[in-house]
């Protein structure tokens, strides 16, 4: 049996870091937006901070979409039982150690 376990963290300035990605490579939310497999006012809603919590995979699409790693890494506090093994998951070893991956 698998039990789900969320954890929400807060990162300051990522809708606006997102923002500033798509204009700087002028690329287009019609786009982009089809590519991270949601509506364009959806984007424009996490750009504009009017969505205020986004799951994982939603920014990972992002992540994909615009071609960049926005450098959020997930904490987990659990290394024996994690199956999780890539960079954007990030295991806390003792208080203030982190470790990238598995």
């Amino acid at each position: 049996m698998e039990i789900q376990y969320i954890k929400t963290i807060y990162i300051e300035g990522l809708a606006a870091k997102i923002k500033r990605i798509r204009k700087e490579a002028k690329l287009k939310v019609t786009e982009l937006s089809k590519a991270a497999k949601m509506t364009r006012a959806y984007w424009y809603a996490i750009e504009g901070g009017v969505i205020t919590r986004i799951p994982e995979t939603t920014l990972r699409n992002i992540e994909e979409a615009l071609q960049v790693d926005l450098g959020v890494k997930m904490l987990c506090c659990d290394t024996a039982s994690s199956t999780i093994s890539d960079s954007t998951h990030v295991h806390q070893k003792k208080k203030g150690e982190l470790d990238v991956g598995d």
